[in-house]
């Protein structure tokens, strides 16, 4: 296990990495229509450096907005940035909540 992440979560992950759907298996609810479906604006935030969320991952998911306006944007974190670059964004977070406030504005 990883962090703090609980293994449901883990394993529904793994089921996305390994198929290529975005199937939850905790779920009964199959998410691919809705994922098609939804008309929204949608900021996908990818890190730098990031492992866990990789940009072709979060690309791969974004795939399946095909009804949504997606804008992709890379946070870089600071140097001194402590602990993994997958939670990094939460010490280092001034850049991004003033990317998300202005992405919410024009929304």
């Amino acid at each position: 296990m990883l962090g703090n992440d609980s293994a449901q979560v883990l394993r529904d992950m793994a089921t996305q990495v390994r198929t290529g759907r975005y199937d939850v298996p905790s779920s009964p609810e199959d998410f691919e229509p809705g994922l098609a479906r939804m008309d929204l604006p949608v900021l996908a935030v990818t890190v730098r450096g990031d492992g866990m969320a990789p940009p072709a991952g979060v690309r791969g998911l974004c795939d399946k907005l095909t009804s949504a306006r997606v804008t992709h944007w890379e946070l870089v974190l600071g140097e001194g940035t402590r602990g993994s670059r997958h939670y990094g964004w939460i010490r280092d977070n001034a850049a991004l909540v003033e990317r998300v406030r202005a992405f919410a504005d024009r929304a």
